[in-house]
């Protein structure tokens, strides 16, 4: 399953209408519509709109090692690089409240371009809140408020490589009241052939997730819950831990030499939770970087 979340019903509007999608009952104010094999969800604007509808959706679907997590929206480009009307994918987002990087699945290729994403809490209006984001100058900059809390929410229930987060620049901040909801609607109609093409490259990987689960999981349950043990794991840390096995083996990296490693320079086993969430931490982000 694709779990679709967009902020606006003018965004949606073109998708609603290409696939056939059914109305399902709202959860809340969060409006939701399905298919066969993808549900898409309105969260409405902002951080915490972003967050709890991502939470929500996943506390109620319980997502598993085969379903992906997709925000598709529009955005602001902090700068010229970015083409107005265009799909890009997110290769990091950062939270501009806390600083935070996000970096989403860049294992399936998608032909799409990529950029850096800046995600605040209010919306793009002046040249002083331009604040460059820190990974890739060489990448277009967009600006949204959605994605980072997104990315958070999501991130307890889904591993890096089933997050992709997909942006199109309708404005510069400084004119976004002359963006209307058709003409978001417009662009995102624009891009449906692309679009087509995107989701069902995910849903030929959500199938390959599904198998390759399996396989992980079956390759070596004793080393997995010996790291777990010495990692002082627990319950969600056990879970995100084998978000992140998964992730490493659909990018073709090779934990177990990164774990044995933390072995050899006395950081596995180690003291307390504490210093376990550090190091879980540390592992995800040499994992990902």
């Amino acid at each position: 399953m694709i779990f679709l979340q967009m902020a606006l019903y003018c965004e949606a509007r073109p998708i609603l209408q290409h696939e056939a999608f059914h109305a399902m009952p709202p959860v809340g104010r969060f409006q939701r519509w399905q298919t066969e094999d993808m549900m898409l969800t309105l969260s409405g604007t902002g951080q915490a709109e972003a967050a709890t509808c991502a939470a929500v959706t996943c506390a109620m679907h319980h997502p598993t090692a085969s379903d992906l997590f997709v925000v598709l929206g529009t955005c602001a480009a902090l700068e010229g690089k970015a083409e107005k009307g265009r799909l890009y994918r997110a290769r990091s987002i950062e939270d501009l409240g806390s600083g935070r990087v996000f970096y989403p699945d860049l294992v399936l290729d998608l032909g799409l371009p990529e950029a850096g994403l800046l995600s605040g809490y209010q919306e793009l209006k002046s040249q002083k809140e331009r604040v460059w984001y820190r990974d890739g100058r060489d990448l277009p900059a967009l600006y949204d408020m959605e994605s980072a809390a997104a990315c958070a929410a999501a991130g307890h229930f889904f591993g890096p490589h089933q997050i992709v987060v997909l942006r199109i620049p309708s404005d510069s901040g400084d004119d976004a009241g002359l963006v209307t909801p058709e003409r978001i609607s417009d662009m995102i109609g624009q891009q449906m052939d692309t679009l087509d093409s995107v989701f069902q490259r995910l849903k030929a990987f959500s199938e390959l997730l599904g198998q390759e689960s399996a396989q992980v999981m079956e390759e070596d349950p004793a080393f997995l819950e010996q790291t777990e043990a010495a990692l002082r794991c627990s319950a969600s840390m056990s879970l995100r831990f084998r978000q992140l096995v998964r992730y490493a083996c659909s990018a073709g990296i090779a934990y177990r030499e990164i774990l044995e490693r933390y072995v050899q320079e006395g950081l596995l086993p180690v003291p307390g939770r504490k210093e376990g969430k550090d190091l879980l931490a540390q592992f995800e982000k040499e994992l990902t970087r």
